[in-house]
């Protein structure tokens, strides 16, 4: 249990650094992902640019007010 909840804190840690970065890459580890949309820690939100050669997509994850409290918990923790 100690081990998962260093890797939540990890993640929400890097999505917190870098909301603006594209995170479609990450989809491979979607289990950690989804425990931390249900624990509503996380928010997902995906962009999709239509051009009339080419489309792209962009995954962006932003840490929800309660993921920030998890963060500052888990910090005064240690």
């Amino acid at each position: 249990m100690e081990l998962h909840l260093k890797l939540m804190h990890r993640l929400l840690c890097c999505f917190n650094e870098d909301p603006n970065k594209d995170y479609m890459d990450i989809l491979d580890d979607m289990e950690i992902i989804n425990l931390l949309i249900d624990m509503k820690l996380i928010e997902v939100y995906s962009e999709f640019y239509l051009n009339l050669n080419k489309s792209t997509s962009k995954l962006f994850i932003n840490v929800t007010s309660k993921g920030q409290i998890f963060i500052s918990e888990f910090n005064n923790q240690s």
